[in-house]
């Protein structure tokens, strides 16, 4: 009996335990490659139409495979809702394709040359990086400023029509081959101009970007100031199953140059298909006897109704000559997967060509193929942390095989106790526990789950393992996109967390998701009510928002995907300020958690996270001085050379912890300049440089004991003082008055002096003055006055007062002669 159980049990672990991979490695859902933008500066941020937009963008390659076959798209954008772009105004492709070794940084520069026509407002512009079939991954943005004449046409309120009902253009309508669908869209001009212009119709496959399959022009209209038509077109007539993108934008008939926004219809042709996402190299270059790892991520049917079924993944990899040099392939299903393929290397290769294929049933249902250019190796220190560790790149595997091993000694022991209800019970949450850990271990961001169907998801902010502060900025940028099951995405619903750095527990949302569809009202479908097949709502699976550690910031309703820049996205764009009530700091985790469904079938959802930190409330000091007159001011000179700041910084912790205050004058360069005093007081000697008027600021520094720092500027008003000094005379007449110093007197006869202080700076004139010879005074409260001489050596001081009250004093020392002798006349 009890061998019989032990066998029951062994195989309901094996069973378990082979299902739980099979649930944590059939994520229905694709992260994109990470790629992150780091800065994004212009030479300038306003502009006229047709002039050329230069700058610098910076890039960081998060993963540890190398990004080949990448390109950016320039985009102006315009029209906002939720921080979130509604109307493609014009895009162009760049020229360079390169490729991002692992973990390598890198500043590349650019130049975009806008379109001749365009409106006149602020405009989002936009680098986009996505490969060469369109597949868009990581953007950066900067509003600029466009003016010119605002001469533009603006393309909205646009439709499929198929069977006299408008359908939405976003997610994507399907037709049988050779069907011919067919779009409505109305055309508005609010410019100044009569415009004629014709419709171009770009249709590619799958993506802008992709491969264009036709171009055709339509009829040209005309379309008056303030005037507005409704127009109705065919798009090209195709046969092959395929996720079609139809582009139409309005050309000027005379000048063939753009003049209009852009519209997109995505359309599907029904049948067996495959599209190849991304494929990622881990080098670019191998050595014979090497094996290529070759990550590809791809999806199945854009028919969400026909089932993929099973196929062969075949990667080759060329060299310079075309010659093969490697090759593998591997069965697969088709449906939204990410895999990673390892190919033996026969023959050294640099810079190779990677082809690969997905083939069913000898019929190859896509192809890419490229060539990895040249890329810079990365020294191992610019690597991300926790991609050098043996035991951080394994530490899942590692902990796991020891669970495993340490659950089969415990079932054994178990058994041969009779505690079969134990042993089942261990198994079971042990099973969990790996499980969570095989199923969580992905870079930078990290998908903890995805719901029915396929989704891809752009992770495009916060970083990785950024640092923040409480009270700092945090934003969450990114997009949800349907890979297959091709019909768009609504009552579309974004929840954002801060969690601590641990597994958060999910739970189903219940009758709560389909009584208010998890989201808001659908345009196209109203009220969820009217809905009666939207199946699987009690699949989808939500955090445990109870549990401690938990911080939710906020919710959003998306749009239906129908408008919008890119109408088959489900984009975000939400900051949020990092509460000081968070209640806990160290490594978190940033989720991004979102629902949505189809038109009326299933579900999708997806449980999404960045990791971080936040760092330990605030314990840096705040500066701040004032000084010892109102308005911060001081007058230059003799008199009151003294100007006194008062150091009022202070510490969360307390004042005793600014160990350091330090004060520096900005506009001349003079650092740590002398005061007397402690911390908390400086008096501050005006320099005799300070010889004019003027504002300088003044900058003081402090450092607590844990060597946290805090700047505060202030700017401070040097005055003009009163500049007092007279002149001297030996008649007092116009014309004989001379500089003291240079004065001789007479003794026994008047000397006249004159002031000619000139008063302070916010003052008008010289109220009083005071006059002293020898520490004498003399004279009455006059600006001109005399005195007999009687000594050689005489000082004469004067004090003057101006009428704002400011006092200044001038003193010379002159010498005096004796007077010449008297001549008297006698007579003989």
């Amino acid at each position: 009996m009890i061998k019989n159980n032990y066998f029951q049990l062994v195989l309901f672990f094996v069973i378990l335990l082979f299902g739980n991979f099979l649930i944590y490695s059939g994520v229905h859902a694709t992260l994109a490659p990470q790629i992150y933008f780091t800065e994004l500066n212009l030479s300038k941020n306003t502009f006229e139409p047709g002039q050329t937009l230069e700058g610098t963008v910076s890039l960081w390659n998060y993963e540890e495979f190398v990004i080949s076959d990448l390109v950016f798209y320039f985009q102006l954008l315009g029209g906002e809702v939720n921080g979130v772009d509604t109307k493609m105004i014009a895009e162009q492709r760049g020229e360079e394709i390169f490729s991002l070794s692992p973990g390598q940084e890198i500043k590349k520069t650019f130049s975009y040359t806008l379109p001749s026509n365009l409106p006149v407002c602020s405009l989002k512009f936009r680098i986009q990086l996505a490969n060469s079939r369109g597949e868009e991954w990581g953007w950066i943005d900067k509003v600029i400023s466009v003016g010119g004449e605002g001469k533009f046409l603006t393309l909205d309120n646009y439709w499929v029509v198929k069977e006299g009902e408008d359908l939405s253009p976003g997610g994507g309508v399907h037709y049988q081959p050779g069907e011919i669908p067919e779009v409505r869209f109305d055309v508005a001009n609010s410019s100044d101009f009569t415009i004629i212009a014709f419709p171009k119709i770009i249709t590619y496959k799958r993506n802008v970007g992709g491969e264009i399959l036709q171009e055709q022009a339509g009829e040209s209209i005309i379309v008056e100031p303030e005037g507005k038509q409704t127009l109705r077109i065919t798009l090209p007539e195709l046969t092959k199953p395929e996720s079609y993108l139809s582009e139409i934008k309005f050309l000027e008939k005379d000048s063939q140059q753009l003049v209009s926004n852009s519209l997109y219809f995505r359309w599907i042709i029904s049948g067996e298909d495959a599209e190849i996402l991304s494929v990622q190299p881990n080098k670019s270059s191998y050595q014979a006897g090497d094996e290529a790892e070759i990550k590809v991520q791809y999806t199945g049917p854009p028919d969400y109704e026909i089932e993929g079924g099973e196929g062969v993944l075949k990667v080759e990899i060329y060299d310079e000559k075309e010659n093969l040099v490697g090759k593998a392939e591997k069965d697969i299903e088709i449906e939204s997967r990410e895999i990673l393929i390892e190919v033996p290397i026969t023959k050294s290769v640099y810079n190779p060509k990677v082809k690969v294929e997905i083939i069913k049933k000898g019929r190859i249902l896509d192809q890419y193929e490229f060539e990895i250019t040249p890329v810079v190796k990365v020294p191992e220190k610019h690597l991300p942390e926790e991609k050098i560790s043996f035991f951080e790149r394994n530490k899942n595997l590692i902990i796991g095989l020891i669970l495993i091993i340490l659950i089969i000694g415990a079932i054994i022991y178990f058994l041969k106790t009779k505690k079969m209800k134990t042993a089942k019970t261990l198994i079971l949450l042990t099973l969990l526990g790996v499980g969570i850990l095989f199923g969580n271990y992905v870079l930078a961001a990290t998908e903890v789950t995805g719901g029915n169907c396929d989704t891809n998801i752009v992770f495009n902010s916060p970083v990785p393992n950024k640092k923040y502060e409480i009270g700092d900025i945090l934003n969450f940028k990114g997009k949800f996109r349907v890979t297959s099951c091709g019909n768009g995405l609504f009552y579309n619903r974004v929840d954002f967390f801060v969690t601590e750095d641990k597994d958060i527990p999910l739970t189903l949302a219940g009758d709560d998701c389909c009584e208010n569809c998890r989201g808001a009202t659908s345009v196209d479908y109203g009220s969820c009510d009217s809905i009666q097949n939207l199946e699987y709502c009690d699949e989808v699976e939500v955090l445990d928002e109870s549990g401690p550690g938990i911080y939710k910031l906020g919710t959003i309703y998306p749009s239906d995907v129908h408008s919008g820049a890119r109408p088959y996205w489900v984009e975000y764009n939400q900051s949020f300020v990092i509460p000081d009530n968070l209640g806990f700091s160290g490594p978190v985790r940033f989720y991004v958690q979102y629902s949505g469904t189809h038109w009326e079938s299933h579900w999708h959802w997806d449980i999404t996270y960045q990791s971080g930190e936040i760092l330990e409330l605030n314990h840096s000091p705040e500066a701040d001085f004032s000084c010892s007159i109102p308005g911060c001011y001081a007058y230059a000179g003799t008199s009151n050379p003294i100007l006194t700041l008062e150091n009022n910084s202070t510490d969360p912790d307390g004042q005793d912890d600014i160990v350091k205050s330090e004060w520096e004058i900005l506009d001349q360069g003079w650092a740590n300049f002398e005061c007397t005093g402690n911390n908390s007081i400086c008096d501050f000697s005006i320099p005799s440089t300070f010889s004019s008027s003027g504002e300088y600021d003044v900058k003081l520094t402090v450092t607590d004991n844990a060597g946290e720092t805090d700047s505060e500027e202030k700017t401070i008003t040097i005055r003009d003082d009163i500049d007092a000094d007279f002149l001297c005379s030996l008649s007092g007449e116009e014309g004989d008055w001379h500089e003291c110093d240079l004065f001789k007197g007479v003794q026994e006869e008047y000397t006249y002096f004159k002031d000619i202080s000139t008063p302070s700076e916010e003052a008008s004139s010289i109220s009083s003055w005071a006059w002293e010879i020898n520490d004498v005074p003399f004279s009455g409260n006059v600006s001109t006055s005399s005195v007999k001489i009687s000594g050689k050596s005489n000082t004469v001081k004067l004090k003057v007062t101006d009428n704002k009250g400011r006092t200044g004093y001038a003193s010379h020392i002159f010498d005096a002669k004796l007077p010449l002798p008297t001549w008297q006349e006698i007579g003989f």
